[in-house]
């Protein structure tokens, strides 16, 4: 018998990790008579249905074995003998799992388990028609009918959308059911969608004189579907709300909001060559900035929204080097919280690195400046990071010194080996024709040998930053000889072992 709470969690933890129902079965069973009902509540939502939906997540992942959805339905059947009630929400997961099984090898089964699902979810929103996790699925499942039943593809359509209007939220999926297109649409149905996609943009319009913010959903939810899908007329809707973000104003929107919004619209202007998108998205992250000045991120945003502007007015045939300009500025206005901060800190010092290659930009910053930031970040990162070497190394590269590229190159492989394999490649296939034959040999070598070991390969470097430091630019280079000769013995010996130990 169980008597305590903690008791309680420590063996439905252990029941969960194991994946054991049994077990979850057996502590149910110990819980006393007089026990408090959120002892029992917390073992259905915390070892039943947590358990149920570490198997969901390994069934979309293609873990699970062929009785895997056969495990989920006993799981559900001793959670409801548990419960003492049913469970359709969770019933009508597992038969749409069923349907996703078999859609593309037996679409008639597949459609019968597609209708039990929804039959499931008209069940569990009976006794709560308040479930917004019901609704949604069972308007998804809906729509997904109706485009695998052409005749009756109208009635399935009118059925989800009767469902999402009833949500507030779900604007993603609202905008999929009232705006995809049909493969042999049905004049009915097509007329009907026309008229209820005005309804809601006429719905919308309202609602954004009150909620400005709303905005953003909308264009989140349309762009992401636009992204996998096309859909014109939702691409002509997700066009007009851009150009009405162009008017947004909310002096009381969140962080979090300016950050969204920002990062959609410099997306979006970088897409589209739209510098006003672009206008927009600086003014998102510079109101951000004022409210949260201690996030550093939003300053590289910010940078990179101007550059981004160059990079478009260059195109135009005019120069961008006013942008480039603002760029660096709101680097240097921000230096000491970008300092202290390591992603943005290595984003200002790609960027002093494109300043540096900018033979036009007045007062570019000197191969010093961007050598000690590059070292600088390096140093922050603890050596953890490929980056920075890899802005040492271009330097080096640009400026044909050879002997220091080739020290960058060596520090870099004893650091990371395989995993910059495609770095050491991009490096070797774009070398220049007249680059010095040693350099030219010792890539091609790098990029041979990194392809040679990587079928027993285990990552596992020997020196750490502070004792790469240590070592002369001849050591490093002599170091790196060494730990090829180490991995191709270790290489050797874990081919052996397979062959000696073969796989049954």
């Amino acid at each position: 018998m169980i008597k305590d709470f903690d008791s309680l969690e420590t063996q439905l933890a252990d029941a969960i990790d194991a994946y054991d129902l049994s077990a979850i079965v057996h502590i149910s069973q110990q819980l006393p008579a007089d026990a408090p009902e959120d002892w029992r509540q917390y073992v259905l939502e915390s070892g039943f249905l947590v358990l149920l939906s570490y198997l969901e997540y390994d069934q979309m992942c293609g873990k699970l074995s062929d009785g895997g959805l056969d495990f989920m339905d006993e799981v559900i059947e001793e959670a409801e003998k548990f419960y003492g009630s049913p469970l359709p929400f969770q019933r009508a997961q597992v038969l749409y799992q069923r349907y996703e099984e078999l859609e593309s090898t037996d679409i008639t089964l597949a459609q019968v388990y597609l209708r039990q699902a929804i039959a499931e979810l008209t069940e569990a929103l009976e006794v709560h028609p308040d479930d917004t996790l019901a609704r949604s699925l069972k308007a998804r499942l809906y729509d997904q009918q109706a485009q695998l039943d052409v005749e009756n593809a109208y009635s399935y359509w009118k059925s989800a959308l009767d469902d999402i209007n009833k949500l507030e939220e779900s604007i993603e999926l609202k905008l999929w059911i009232l705006y995809h297109s049909w493969e042999k649409p049905d004049p009915s149905l097509l007329k009907a969608q026309e008229l209820a996609q005005k309804q809601f943009e006429v719905k919308i319009e309202y609602q954004l004189t009150t909620n400005p913010d709303l905005i953003w959903q909308l264009l989140e939810g349309g762009i992401r579907i636009l992204e996998w899908k096309d859909m014109p007329e939702l691409k002509e809707a997700v066009s007009m709300w851009l150009d009405q973000s162009l008017d947004w104003y909310n002096p009381q929107a969140t962080p979090s909001v300016l950050r969204s919004a920002g990062l959609l619209l410099s997306g979006q202007g970088k897409k589209h060559q739209r510098v006003d998108y672009l206008d927009k998205a600086a003014e998102c992250f510079e109101q951000f900035i004022q409210k949260e000045p201690a996030h550093a991120m939003e300053v590289y945003y910010l940078a990179e929204v101007w550059k981004s502007y160059a990079d478009i007015i260059d195109k135009q045939g005019e120069s961008g080097l006013k942008y480039i300009a603002k760029a660096w500025l709101v680097y240097r206005e921000h230096e000491e919280i970008v300092k202290i901060n390591f992603s943005p800190l290595f984003h200002y010092a790609e960027f002093m690195e494109y300043l540096y290659y900018q033979d036009d930009f007045p007062n570019r910053p000197s191969e010093e400046e961007v050598l000690s930031l590059a070292k600088e970040v390096e140093e922050a990162g603890n050596g953890h990071y490929s980056g920075p070497g890899m802005i040492q190394t271009r330097m080096a590269l640009v400026n044909n010194d050879t002997d220091t590229a080739l020290y960058h190159i060596s520090r870099l492989l004893l650091r990371f080996e395989l995993l910059i394999d495609e770095q050491i490649k991009t490096l070797y296939q774009t070398l220049p024709h007249q680059a010095p034959k040693i350099l030219t040999d010792f890539l091609k070598q790098a990029v041979e040998f990194l392809e040679e070991i990587t079928p027993h390969y285990c990552y596992d470097p020997k020196l750490s930053l502070a004792e790469l430091n240590q070592l002369t630019r001849e050591e490093t280079t002599e170091a790196w000889q060494n730990r090829m000769e180490e991995l191709r013995q270790a290489q050797i010996r874990r081919r052996n072992y397979e062959d000696q130990n073969p796989i049954v």
